[in-house]
């Protein structure tokens, strides 16, 4: 074959496969190529008999999550819909349901693996314990509850208010679930909870109940009027407390006593009904009221660091670094790296918020947290998502001082 007759050759496979790939049908697959990924689409006028296609959408998620390929995204139209539940298993990456701005779902069950809910409103969901590597990220939401799931991450996202005039207000809860099994590695990050208010002068409240759980981490998230705590730990089912839990970051509210203020002491509690404490870390949170724990269970590797607040007695059993406090005596300093700041008992005008009362809990220049954290041990980002440190050392709270 001479050089001329080869060149020929070429072009003309090389024209014939580029006419093969531009002529390729949707969802069709070329020779040693990948299958373009489809959005499925789920409408509250839709219908389960057909395959989720924008011209025929689904009626349920569960229809939709079932015929989606690992990675698929399902577009959730507006609209309202009915009570969904979503089961089965799929094989990593996660199929991702998008709700638009304009839909609501009333009530939602997880009990499917490697599935993502964004955005959107769901007035109440929960993730089950057939669930694992469940994600709902940007959720507006009034509250959810986690019953012995694992690996279930809430990332971002609205929660509140949970409000019950006369009847049961419901928490967010993190519990074991139907048969018994802890919650595994569960993240909240980035949350807004806000106005968790009782419905009766009996009812048990707070923003965020935590029962059971094998790692719990809550992290960069605000807490703003919760009636009697933020986050209640304590040990009411199953064989173990809480354990494993991180605490970073976050802002504590003052808390409230039926919405209103000055009738709550605590902003984060443990309480005496866990046989033991082990494994928990408080860092880096500015909290307008203190952290407790109580009761006398034996503790195991339970830190208090970089935090600023307000602090009313040192546990021994519990290490205390580089914290800084205001109280109405300067000898109460709960280790020698922790600063005590004169001031009324308490209060936090003296440890420079930029507004306290309007819940503003960033730093002024002044602050006596600039450059007490701990310069070995921080997050490397703040609530805000800036860089630490900024200083000589990390400033202690949730905020970095700009």
């Amino acid at each position: 074959m001479t050089p001329r007759t080869r060149l020929q050759t070429l072009l003309l496979g090389l024209l014939s496969t580029v006419g093969l790939v531009i002529g390729l049908p949707s969802g069709s697959v070329a020779a040693g190529g990948a299958e373009p990924a489809q959005m499925l689409y789920v409408s509250p006028d839709g219908s389960n008999g057909g395959r989720c296609t924008r011209g025929a959408p689904c009626a349920s998620f569960d229809r939709a999550y079932d015929i989606a390929r690992p990675g698929q995204s399902v577009a959730v139209a507006a609209g309202r819909y009915r009570p969904q539940t979503i089961t089965g298993q799929k094989r990593k990456p996660r199929v991702v349901f998008r709700l638009s701005r304009g839909a609501r779902v009333p009530e939602l069950r997880i009990e499917a693996d490697n599935l993502v809910v964004q955005g959107g409103k769901v007035d109440y969901w929960e993730a089950r314990e057939q669930s694992d590597g469940f994600v709902a990220r940007g959720v507006d939401t009034q509250t959810f509850g986690i019953y012995g799931s694992t690996n279930t991450s809430v990332v971002g996202g609205d929660v509140g208010p949970s409000f019950v005039p006369g009847g049961v207000t419901t928490p967010v809860f993190v519990t074991i679930g139907a048969h018994g099994s802890d919650p595994r590695n569960i993240v909240f990050d980035g949350i807004r909870f806000h106005d968790f208010r009782a419905g009766k002068p009996d009812d048990h409240i707070e923003c965020v109940h935590v029962v059971a759980a094998d790692g719990l981490t809550i992290r960069g998230s605000r807490f703003l009027r919760c009636d009697i705590f933020s986050i209640f730990f304590t040990q009411w089912a199953g064989p173990n407390p809480p354990h494993d839990i991180l605490l970073e970051n976050n802002w504590f509210d003052e808390s409230t006593a039926d919405g209103r203020y000055g009738e709550a002491s605590y902003s984060v509690m443990f309480a005496a009904h866990m046989d033991r404490l082990e494994d928990i870390v408080v860092r880096y949170n500015s909290y307008k009221q203190p952290v407790l724990f109580e009761g006398d269970a034996p503790r195991t590797n339970v830190s208090v660091t970089g935090n600023l607040g307000v602090n009313d007695g040192c546990d021994p059993r519990v290490r205390y670094s580089y914290n800084v406090w205001q109280w109405d005596n300067r000898s109460a300093a709960c280790s020698p790296t922790d600063r005590v700041v004169s001031g009324r008992r308490g209060a936090v005008d003296r440890l420079g918020f930029v507004a306290p009362d309007g819940f503003d809990l960033r730093l002024t220049a002044r602050s006596p947290a600039i450059d007490r954290g701990d310069p070995r041990a921080y997050p490397r980002r703040d609530i805000l998502g800036a860089r630490r440190p900024r200083g000589r050392a990390p400033d202690a709270g949730a905020v970095e001082a700009r």
